[in-house]
């Protein structure tokens, strides 16, 4: 069977179950809930022998199919009739202990999986999952039936909840990485159940729903029905009738399946109504993909922002429409891409916000008239966070130098704020992506600037200022691929507390390396007092400085070395050197008592001076021009003299 399903490029799940009678004997016990009186059944795995030999039997099976990739469940729904004579929180902990160890020990890479629980059962759930069996899980599945009359929205409170109890019973390494498994739900469109058209629409939303919940798996129970009696609950649960008559359930989905193939879902868009829904999905092209339904009566919604902005029907059962981004309103900007203004409601919906809440104000604003001020929550990595294909449209950014930002920090210390751009989806921070940060001063306006490139001009050991009024990032991480930019989000590391921040015009920015000296060697993109800008400014400079030492003749207590005359007198040895000096005295610095004396330089004479000035030179430093022409705005021609300097 596992050879089958692989050559049609499916995954199995097992499920190890039930009984043994070689080990258990048999007891009173209703089958399924709702009998009306108890039979004879073999017990579940209960006892020492029983428990051993079960988790022997799951042991072998996971080394039988090493590297296939199967997924192991330790039992079906032992919280209902499956499970004794009765359902036993403790007898199937001992159970799922034993399993998940002996294959673990057996297999250390087998995929893992429990308690399969049919619906939400608080306490049974509690129970398992604090008795340590996380450590050897890989997900915890559940059964998330409910009645007809609750539709699989009604799912999301209970994975809520249930993530929560994971979290706080995982260990510290595993928290927050053990993911919910939906491993059997459906609805039954028998006559006291849903109908045929319901359990088509229930069928797709249960699986969009489960994504949107980060559900990453979702089994459609069942493949067809078990019979042909219409009143029936159990005959009627499938996606065919029993001679594999398609029915509206697998008409609807084969629909999904096709409209959604190679797509990824990106979110829930915001600014609707809670009974709508409507999610945005994307592809590796960044083609987008909107899917939506309500949970109330029919009616349509505009998506504004989006292309072509054209209606959308909403109705129970998903609909498909075929998005593309529309262009960011608000300032342009020159020689550069704008990205995102947030001047519209429909700007607000191109990114996800993650631990944080975004609106629109007019304060903080840029080029534009409005910013937004974003609420970083105190936890780890708080952002916005944009995608290629909503957030931006285009991933291949060769052709820009830099991601901008305008950043006004209302707080009353500095803010430190990182941008990260990812080359791929399977970016985790320190592969496949780059992280600039920068601390943003209290009650500071600034544009922020990530240099898209941590790479320097050949022959230099560090890079310019190449954006000098902007606050430029320090960058770090792996070398990026910028003709397949897939995301880029702007967080805070570890806020100690709420931290509210106002953003407004990112952008991308050309490169700007070229043209760094002039004719002087001087830097390009600043101006100070004493820059030189034409040739008689050296005339008067000099003529200035002069001027000035005349005024200000050196001090009388100074030798021809400009060390201190009157001062402490060392050895002389004829160069500078460094000292360390208590009361005039040089001495070793070992021998030094705590906290006394200091270091000096010594001129030849032996008298101590203080320089300031410009280190790390000598007479052998050149500008290399071969190579790094374009660095230059302007350079002697091949003829002229200065040409050979």
């Amino acid at each position: 069977m596992t050879a089958h399903l692989e050559q049609r490029g499916l995954r199995a799940l097992y499920i190890l179950d039930y009984v043994n009678g070689l080990y258990e004997p048999m007891v009173d016990a209703r089958r399924a809930v709702g009998e009306p009186a108890p039979e004879k059944h073999v017990a579940s795995p209960r006892h020492p022998e029983s428990v051993a030999a079960f988790a022997r039997r799951a042991a072998a099976a996971a080394v039988h199919v090493r590297g296939r990739h199967v997924l192991w469940e330790i039992y079906n729904e032992p919280n209902g009739g499956f499970w004794r004579p009765k359902p036993d929180a403790a007898e199937y902990t001992t159970l799922a202990l034993a399993t998940t160890k002996a294959i673990r020990e057996a297999e250390p890479s087998a995929n893992i999986i429990a308690p399969a629980m049919s619906g939400f059962e608080w306490k049974y759930m509690e129970s398992v999952l604090q008795s340590g069996v996380l450590e050897f899980l890989d997900g915890v599945s559940v059964h998330p039936y409910r009645d007809p009359n609750h539709p699989p929205e009604t799912a999301a409170a209970d994975y809520t909840r249930l993530r929560e109890l994971i979290d706080r019973f995982a260990t510290e390494s595993k928290r927050g990485k053990i993911p919910i498994l939906s491993g059997e739900w459906g609805y039954a469109s028998n006559t006291k159940g849903v109908s045929l058209k319901t359990q088509a629409a229930f069928a797709v939303r249960q699986q969009l729903c489960n994504l949107l919940n980060g559900v990453p798996l979702s089994i459609w129970y069942d493949w067809k029905n078990d019979g042909h009696d219409p009143a029936d609950n159990e005959q009627n649960f499938g996606t065919g009738k029993e001679d594999l008559e398609p029915k509206p359930a697998y008409t609807a989905l084969k629909t999904m399946t096709a409209e959604l193939n190679g797509y990824r879902l990106e979110r829930r868009l915001d600014g609707l109504a809670e009974s709508d829904f409507v999610l945005l999905f994307v592809n590796g092209a960044g083609a987008c993909k909107a899917v939506g339904w309500t949970l109330a009566d029919p009616h349509v919604v505009h998506l504004t922002g989006w292309q072509p902005e054209d209606s959308l029907e909403l109705g129970p059962l998903p609909r498909y429409a075929a998005m593309a981004l529309g262009t960011p309103s608000g300032a342009q900007v020159n020689n550069g891409l704008l990205v995102n203004s947030f001047e519209t409601s429909a700007d607000l919906l191109r990114f996800t916000r993650n631990n944080c809440s975004v609106s629109s104000s007019t304060e903080g604003g840029t080029d534009g008239q409005k910013a937004a001020p974003v609420v970083f929550s105190n936890v780890d990595w708080p952002n916005l966070h944009f995608k290629v294909g909503t957030g931006f449209a285009n991933g291949d950014w060769r052709a820009w130098g830099a991601v901008a930002v305008d950043i006004l920090n209302i707080n009353p210390a500095s803010v430190t704020v990182d941008i990260r751009v990812d080359d791929d989806f399977s970016a985790d921070g320190a592969k496949h992506c780059q992280t600039g940060s920068i601390g943003v001063p209290a009650g500071h306006k600034a544009t922020v600037v990530m240099p898209l490139s941590k790479s320097v001009p050949p022959g230099m050991k560090g890079g310019p200022p190449i954006y000098p009024d902007a606050l430029q990032m320090n960058v770090s991480g792996s070398a990026i691929d910028l003709s397949h930019i897939v995301a880029f989000q702007v967080f805070l590391p570890t806020p100690s507390r709420q931290t509210t921040l106002f953003l407004d015009n990112i952008r991308l920015l050309p490169p700007t390396l070229g043209g760094l000296a002039d004719q002087y060697g001087q830097f390009t993109r600043a101006d100070w007092p004493g820059k030189i800008h034409q040739d008689v400014d050296f005339q008067k400079q000099d003529t200035e400085e002069r001027q000035w030492l005349a005024a200000n003749p050196k001090p009388p207590d100074r030798d021809i070395y400009g060390a201190w005359r009157d001062g402490p007198l060392l050895t002389k040895n004829g160069f500078f050197r460094t000292a360390f000096v208590i009361n005039g005295q040089e001495v070793s610095p070992g021998s030094a008592p705590a906290n006394q004396g200091r270091w000096w330089l010594v001129a030849p004479s032996g008298r101590l001076f203080f320089s300031l000035g410009v280190d790390v030179i000598d007479y052998g430093e050149t500008t290399r021009v071969a190579g790094r022409e374009s660095l230059f705005d302007w350079l002697p021609g091949s003829g002229d003299p200065q040409a050979g300097e």
